[in-house]
């Protein structure tokens, strides 16, 4: 048996090279940008906020057909946002996400609450094109229990020149989200 000898040099070269080769092909890999999202923590709940997404139509096929909402007014528009609540610390949170849940709005004061997805929907014959694109909808009564997470999308109707940048939650926890 033969004892090959490397000169440390080589070595360091051929690790450099492997190195070099793993970060290339980990970097030629398909990737999606992903999205900014927010997160802020409250004392039993953690809130993760993706960016506001504005419309003039939300499409929503349910078992009854299709369905759309729309803003009440052409000086408003419909804002989303995706909420994902994490509870960190209580055997169970029980919540009751509706109007008062959370509101959207700037920094100056301005706030609107959320919309109830289930009473602004008008029955329509067509299918949207986007349809279920911002489904499900974050409504109704949740027991979170603790290490779990629950995340839905929330409807805002506001006024179509507001510039919103913070979204306060306040259901079991109160917690502010600078977006």
């Amino acid at each position: 048996m033969s004892i090959i000898r490397v000169r440390p040099s080589r070595l360091i070269l051929a690790a450099a090279v492997v190195a070099l080769a793993v970060f290339v092909l980990a970097a030629c890999g398909e990737s999606r940008p992903e999205k900014p999202r927010f997160h802020s923590f409250g004392r039993t709940l953690d809130i993760v906020v993706s960016p506001p997404e504005f419309t003039d139509r939300i499409g929503v096929q349910l078992a009854a057909g299709h369905f759309v909402i729309r803003p009440s007014h052409p000086s408003k528009r419909l804002a989303l946002v995706k909420i994902t609540l994490i509870n960190k610390d209580i055997t169970v949170a029980p919540l009751l996400i509706d109007t008062g849940a959370a509101q959207l709005g700037s920094s100056r004061g301005e706030r609107i609450f959320a919309l109830n997805p289930n009473d602004a929907m008008t029955r329509v014959d067509v299918a949207a094109p986007d349809e279920d694109k911002f489904t499900p909808f974050f409504w109704g009564e949740v027991e979170l229990i603790k290490g779990y997470q629950a995340s839905g999308w929330m409807v805002f109707e506001i006024p179509a020149g507001l510039e919103v940048d913070t979204l306060w939650w306040n259901e079991a926890d109160d917690i502010i989200v600078r977006l």
